[in-house]
């Protein structure tokens, strides 16, 4: 039964975009300062913006408004800002504390334009987010790593490109969606890569939870086709 919650708040959050609600009703707020005042921005190269960060998160400091200008200012070196990216999100297994993750991860969208720039390391990138999604299918999993999973996988949907970026490994074992819901979430975030708009990607995922429909690559590359043709 958890895991049709979880699969469930997946979808949600891969078709809209829920974490960044979920971080304004926090308040977390990475502009504001720790008294809400602005936090000057970072003048110094994009590049340097990016070891900034990486040193920031190597010494252990916490992800606040003045890292997110870091973060800012090294979207103009996307290679330089996705090794970080790699770095850190690879670094879960030394690292446990997921709130930096999570931080990243949860503005996917703004980090876009970088990911795209960097197309040489974005398969590596994107192995990383699979490993994030992973942690939460453990015994040790708890609502933080949830949280982080959640992020990874609506990351790995707006960051991916179809079909360069279907991984034939990850889902082997499409056919079996119906019944495995780490599965058939999988399937939702390559839909929603493939393009494929949010009432068809609702249904197709009920169709498949409901034994109407087989997951498969096929479906997906003809929903992609038909949500072409419609648009």
């Amino acid at each position: 039964m958890a895991r049709s919650v979880t699969s469930a708040c997946v979808l949600a959050l891969v078709l809209a975009g829920c974490t960044g609600a979920q971080d304004r009703a926090a308040g977390h707020n990475p502009q504001a300062g720790v008294s809400g005042t602005p936090v000057p921005s970072y003048t110094r190269s994009p590049q340097h913006a990016a070891e900034t960060l990486l040193d920031a998160y190597r010494q252990g400091q916490a992800f606040d408004a003045t890292t997110q200008t870091y973060v800012d200012a090294a979207g103009e070196a996307p290679v330089e800002l996705v090794e970080v990216l790699i770095e850190i999100f690879e670094a879960a297994g030394t690292y446990p504390d997921p709130s930096w993750r999570i931080a990243l991860l949860e503005q996917a969208d703004t980090l876009e334009p970088a990911v795209q720039g960097a197309p040489q390391i974005r398969a590596q990138l994107l192995a990383s987010l699979a490993q994030l999604d992973s942690a939460r299918w453990t015994a040790q999993s708890d609502a933080a790593l949830e949280r982080q999973g959640d992020a990874a996988l609506k990351a790995y949907s707006l960051w991916g490109l179809w079909p360069q970026d279907f991984n034939d490994d990850l889902v082997a074992d499409l056919d079996k969606a119906g019944d495995d819901a780490r599965v058939r979430a999988w399937y939702g975030v390559y839909l929603v890569m493939a393009g494929v708009g949010v009432p068809e990607v609702e249904a197709e995922l009920a169709a498949v939870a409901g034994g109407a429909a087989v997951a498969s690559r096929e479906r997906i590359e003809a929903l992609h086709e038909a949500s072409e043709g419609d648009s």
